[in-house]
């Protein structure tokens, strides 16, 4: 499956700023003091990867001071997803991730990401209610071959984040590990952190089974509630059908073909009578009449000639418009790619800003509401040529809604230039079938004597035109109907399928989780007994998966970071050795020790992450000197004292 790998993590501020050195070792090692920054660089992290930080927040009881207060501030994180490099870069406090795909120049010995063209895409981290737009999450979930999946329980439905599978990815600062699981970052509700939830994180993270379970149990959900709504609205419309035809005196139940066969044969003795009473007409018109109809079908033919002329006049103003939204369009795309380009080079090519002077391209004190030469300046009356990199992404989203608009004028114009054709081709038809009309009304001649049986004709042809229009109206409502019923029964065969499909996943996947289950009690037996000297037996259990130590009976508060820690990285060595297993090969570790564990107990559980073959990535932070020796060379941040804190204060 896929591998995460984390290549950079940058945070730049008004007043703050941080660049790390490229984490290009399979082990990162963190070394800092307590107080320095270590576990506000894993929240930038974790930050950029969809999840909540809720110190970041200038309105949280307990704000973090250099980055909740911070202005323009923002954190980017260079990732890589298998082969693909993507930048995602957050600004603090808001609730979305800009991501766009770059190349990196191996050819220099710096990094120099490039960002490809037309690939930028910006996300919303939490889903709105009622809404299926794609939010981050489902983004990097579809790019590490995970499925997006719900889970119901009652009346409630959770909805998969890739945050939810980072509680057994990122192994926070807790003081009390023995949750095993990372606290979520909003509970809203019970169901959330259920038994039933955490378990199925855990099978999720496991292998493509579980991923194809849930997404099975997901569709015969879904497909269930569709039949029901369906099956539901066909029963009460076939009652609403039978309770008219009732009223209508129709106590017979006629289907759709006999119903139409018996229109056609109204319709066939109405199109007889039409053209018996047409012929009475002529035969009875006497000439003062004939010549008063064709001086009002003459009136007519002009007044449709003339509509059609201010139609076409219509047209043409609408395909002038469709020309000049097509334009605009093409201008807002131009427009965005630049923006695009500008978002990506800002923050190295900034050479020119509001507070550097042009010439010398010195950074200058300027006084608030003062020009850089010292005048006195009116910032409402002045037009700006530089913005901070938060103003210009808000500036491409004010060009996106803009361009959104303008499609939407562009789509209602050509629907509106549709119907006017439409319409210019009815008058036309109208006035070629007058024009017939005319020509036969001019021809004819004949002054034959009153037909006596016109009124009964008109009897005949009123009498069927009612059965004809109860008819239809019958004939509308059976076809609804028999579309209702229809699409009744295909929701029933889908929910059918859906169920069978979920049954035959069911059963894989039960299979697979007893194989899964021995792989990872024997590792992580493996890992426990050796790290651990008063462990004589470990596993996790079948019905809930957490750990059972000696038994049950082992209780020592010491070890519980033992037993959370090699309980990540049993997940990280099985994907390391079954390519079907969806973990991605990525541990986020933030200092362990601060719950307690004693030095020896930590050196043995770092050990562990020796050895490990394959593609895969450990970030781990420290406090100082609290790792193996040999992890020295994978040190990629050092901050010994309270001297050397991670946010550097600019200028």
């Amino acid at each position: 499956m896929a591998c995460l790998r984390i290549n950079k993590i940058n945070y730049y501020g008004d007043k703050y700023y941080f660049e790390s050195e490229v984490f290009d070792t399979n082990i990162v090692l963190i070394e800092a003091d307590n107080g320095t920054g270590k576990t506000t660089l894993n929240s930038l992290i974790y930050y950029c990867l969809g999840g909540k930080v809720t110190h970041f927040d200038s309105k949280s009881d307990d704000p973090h001071e250099q980055i909740a207060y911070d202005k323009n501030n923002y954190a980017e994180l260079f990732i890589s997803i298998n082969s693909k490099n993507y930048l995602l870069r957050r600004q603090i406090q808001k609730n979305e991730i800009l991501v766009a795909e770059y190349l990196d120049d191996d050819g220099v010995p710096f990094f120099s990401p490039e960002v490809v063209a037309d690939t930028t895409q910006i996300y919303r981290i939490f889903r709105a209610p009622n809404s299926n737009d794609n939010i981050f999450s489902d983004w990097i979930l579809d790019e590490l071959g995970i499925d997006v999946v719900s889970l119901g329980q009652g009346n409630s439905t959770f909805k998969f984040n890739f945050s939810d599978l980072l509680r057994l990815i990122y192994h926070n600062q807790l003081p009390d590990p023995s949750g095993i699981y990372k606290p979520l970052d909003n509970k809203t509700n019970f169901f959330t952190d259920s038994e039933l939830i955490r378990k199925a994180i855990f099978e999720l993270l496991l292998g493509n089974q579980f991923s194809e379970l849930y997404t099975g149990i997901t569709k015969e959900r879904e497909a269930d509630k569709e039949y029901q709504v369906a099956k539901n609205v066909s029963e009460e419309y076939r009652k609403l059908v039978d309770n008219l035809n009732e009223l209508s005196g129709n106590n017979d139940i006629l289907n759709v073909d006999a119903i139409r066969g018996e229109l056609n044969e109204k319709e066939s003795r109405l199109s007889k009578l039409l053209s018996k009473r047409e012929l009475i007409t002529k035969q009875s018109l006497p000439e003062p009449l004939q010549t008063t109809q064709i001086d009002i079908l003459k009136n007519e033919i002009s007044l449709l000639e003339q509509d059609i002329i201010e139609m076409k006049r219509s047209e043409y103003i609408i395909l002038k418009e469709i020309v000049d939204l097509k334009e605009l369009i093409k201008q807002r795309d131009q427009d965005i790619k630049n923006i695009e380009k500008i978002i990506h080079t800002h923050n190295n090519l900034s050479l020119f800003n509001s507070k550097t002077c042009p010439y010398c391209l010195e950074e200058v004190e300027i006084d608030e509401n003062h020009c850089i030469c010292g005048n006195p300046v009116d910032e409402m009356r002045f037009e700006r040529f530089t913005y901070t990199s938060n103003e210009y992404i808000d500036i491409l989203k004010s060009r996106v809604k803009s361009r959104e608009t303008i499609v939407v004028a562009y789509e209602a114009c050509i629907f509106e230039l549709n119907e006017l054709k439409q319409k210019i081709r009815c008058f036309a038809e109208k006035a070629h079938g007058m024009k017939n009309l005319l020509n036969e009304k001019i021809e004819s001649s004949g002054q034959i004597s009153p037909s006596s049986n016109l009124e009964e004709v008109d009897s005949f042809i009123f009498e069927l035109k009612d059965d004809i229009s109860k008819l239809n109206q019958r004939l509308t409502m059976e076809e609804k109907l028999l579309e209702l019923i229809k699409k009744s029964d295909e929701l029933k065969v889908r929910f059918d399928n859906a169920a069978s499909h979920r049954k035959l996943h069911e059963s894989k996947a039960e299979l697979d989780m007893q194989e899964k289950l021995k792989q990872f009690n024997s590792l992580y037996n493996e890992l426990m007994t050796e790290s651990l000297d008063e462990c004589r037996t470990a596993k996790i259990s079948s019905e809930n998966y957490m750990p059972i130590i000696n038994g049950g009976t082992y209780k020592e508060a010491s070890s519980k970071v033992s037993i959370r820690l090699m309980y990540y990285l049993t997940f990280l060595k099985m994907s390391l050795s079954d390519p079907s297993i969806t973990f991605p090969r990525f541990l986020l570790v933030d200092t362990p020790e601060t719950a307690g564990i004693e030095e020896d107990n930590l050196l043995a559980c770092l050990e562990k992450f020796k050895g490990l073959k394959g593609s895969y990535q450990i970030i781990l932070s420290t406090g100082l000197g609290k790792y193996p020796k040999e992890f020295l060379k994978y040190r990629k941040l050092y901050l010994p004292d309270k001297k050397a804190k991670l946010l550097k204060l600019r200028g």
